[in-house]
């Protein structure tokens, strides 16, 4: 019966995060205090890493032992859901998001932090800067949980703990050293829908809908403007794409210092979540390709940018 070759799979991961024009000999003799003979003995197989050495590797290179040891040929990887009530919070749910908080903000001190995502919709990143946004989203997350009787929008009440939470949220993920953004380019085609709706079965006033399109419109300006500059206005870096196809649901992925969460879109505020590394990995690969299969408007690519925005306030104004 063939055998697990657990060096083999360690080495193979030391070289995947070693640059090309690095010799990983190198970085094994800085990381385990080993000298050059010693190294190379352990990349030619001759001597077996211990554990405390494969931990060090680890560690320094960003990966998990979990990918090195698993010997299944399908790829498992553990997500979980956290049903954090957002309308009346209990201290359970402020711990839970808190606790998120402090993970996000490891990315401002750590040069490579980057956060990627793929939507059809508007991320939280961006539209938590607008209130009445931000209740709309509170406003659906109620009517579609179904945990209590609906409630017509005007009656939605943003607890102001919650508030805070929502703003140091957004100048958190600001902090995240590399934004990747890649939009579906019917990004208001549902929102104007659900806003009809809506208005529709008289729990959204139109005079309300109204307001909320008017801070879509500003949103659709300030993702422009990022766009066009390609930073934050902290100077930290903003890569836009707009997608050549189409999404059918929403994806983020982010690494802050030796944090890694990949979270899949559930409902409106919340996500089924991962924290493993591979399964960050793995998504990171699914992100790049779709970023090579969709145009850059950072920076480049100006009359596609224009038009993508045009077309955008476009969908709204259909309302």
């Amino acid at each position: 019966m063939k055998t697990y070759n657990y060096d083999k799979a360690l080495l193979d991961a030391v070289k995947a995060r070693v640059p090309s024009e690095v010799n990983p000999v190198f970085v094994i003799m800085n990381v385990l205090s080993i000298g050059k003979e010693a190294a190379y003995r352990r990349l030619r197989g001759e001597v077996p890493f211990s554990l405390k050495e494969a931990a060090l590797l680890a560690n320094e290179l960003d990966f998990s032992l979990g990918e090195v040891v698993n010997t299944s040929p399908d790829k498992r990887f553990n997500y979980s859901i956290h049903l954090v009530d957002f309308e009346t919070p209990s201290p359970k749910d402020y711990k839970i998001l808190e606790a998120y908080l402090d993970d996000v903000r490891q990315g401002s001190k750590d040069p490579f932090s980057q956060l990627a995502i793929t939507s059809n919709r508007f991320p939280q990143q961006l539209y938590l800067r607008y209130k009445n946004i931000t209740r709309f989203a509170l406003f659906k997350w109620i009517y579609e949980s179904g945990l209590r009787e609906a409630k017509a929008y005007h009656d939605v009440k943003i607890e102001e703990r919650m508030q805070e939470i929502f703003r140091a949220s957004r100048e958190a993920h600001m902090q995240i050293r590399n934004a990747y953004y890649v939009f579906d380019r019917q990004l208001c085609w549902a929102l104007t829908h659900e806003l009809k709706y809506f208005v529709s079965i008289k729990l959204l006033r139109e005079c309300d809908a109204r307001v909320i399109m008017g801070e879509v419109h500003k949103l659709l300006d300030y993702m422009e403007q990022l766009s066009i500059t390609g930073k934050y206005e902290n100077g930290n870096d903003v890569y836009m794409y707009v997608s050549n196809t189409q999404f059918d649901k929403a994806f983020y992925n982010l690494k802050a210092g030796q944090y890694h969460l990949s979270v899949i879109q559930a409902c409106v505020l919340n996500g089924l979540a991962c924290t493993e590394k591979s399964c960050y990995y793995e998504m990171n690969s699914w992100i790049h390709s779709r970023r090579r299969i969709s145009t850059l408007i950072s920076c480049s690519g100006e009359p596609k940018r224009i038009l993508f925005f045009k077309d955008l306030h476009h969908q709204l104004d259909e309302f």
